[in-house]
Parts: C-alpha cells; structure tokens; sequence
C-alpha cells in the first residue's frame, strides 16, 4: 500500500476495501495471504483484543506526604521531599533531564520544560517507566488544577501518617 493513503484515518471497511484492490487475494503479505474475515463478532473481538493489549510504556505518578497532611490539596502543595523520599526515588530509577530526554516521557515536557526539569525513569523488563514525581513538578499555589496524575499512584508518607483517602476521598485525574 502506498505511503500516501497511510495519512488518512480509514473505517475499517474503506481500509478492506483499499488493501483488496491494490492486492489480489492469492498475493503473499508479510509471509501470509490476505484472507477476508466473516465473522459476526470479528469487530468486537478486535476492540476486545486492542484494549488488553500489553503496554510496554508506563507513566505512574509518585505523591510525597509530610506527616499531619491528610488533604489532597496538602500533599499537591509540597515543592520539595525528605532525603528518605530520595532514597524511594532512587530505587525507583535514575534521575533524568527533560530537555531534550529520548526515551519514553510519559506525557512530561522535553523541551520548554512546562513539567519541570527532571524526572525519575526506569526501564523493568522491557517496558519503559516514567514517574511522575509530584515534588519535581512545577508548583504555582493560584492554579489549583496544575497538578494531574495518572490512575497508577505512588505515596510516599512518613509511616506514622494516615493514607490519603482514609479522612478525604481523593479524586486524582
């Protein structure tokens, strides 16, 4: 299939469509014949397949908690972190630069350093982790909404320190 029609987002049946004409259906792709599917769940069965596909690439957010924080407000609020929460970081991953950083940024800023200007990075058995570090984030105390995190959450609080969400429902986005 030429280069050119790759630009344009096709239905599933426009892209069928367009790959049985420019190929017959005894021509070898990749090793194999093209071969039409006929099955009346074939559309459900790909969507089923493409969401629980593995993801190699990870962005997990990291929340540092001082003792007697129990807000989320609170703990978005922190600009810096003990040297235990160092210690965390660094058994996480290697600190890395933004500007400019090659490998998997997970949504962070690489370039007019909007998100700060490192971060921690890992790569686990082949998948590539960026996190996240609320600490390392830029802070401005008028924009309440700055700071989003993912689903996937870290906290890193003193041990005698309640868990957020045990005195306030967290709502992270």
């Amino acid at each position: 299939m030429p280069c050119k029609n790759l630009s344009k987002k096709y239905q599933p049946e426009e892209f069928v469509s367009m790959l049985s004409q420019e190929h017959n259906s005894d021509e070898v792709i990749f090793g194999e014949k093209l071969q039409k599917v006929n099955h009346t769940k074939a559309s459900e069965l790909i969507q089923t397949f493409d969401e629980h596909m593995v993801s190699y690439k990870h962005k997990i957010g990291v929340i540092y908690q001082k003792m007697g924080q129990t807000r989320e407000e609170e703990l978005l609020s922190n600009v810096s972190h003990s040297s235990a929460m160092d210690e965390f970081l660094d058994f996480l991953g290697e600190r890395v630069k933004l500007n400019g950083f090659k490998g998997f940024r997970g949504g962070l800023d690489i370039g007019t350093g909007q998100t700060g200007d490192e971060s921690v990075y890992t790569v686990y058995k082949e998948r590539e982790i960026m996190f996240h570090v609320s600490t390392l984030l830029p802070y401005d105390a008028k924009d309440s909404q700055q700071v989003r995190l993912t689903t996937d959450l870290l906290q890193f609080k003193p041990s005698s320190t309640s868990l957020l969400g045990a005195t306030e429902e967290a709502h992270w986005k």
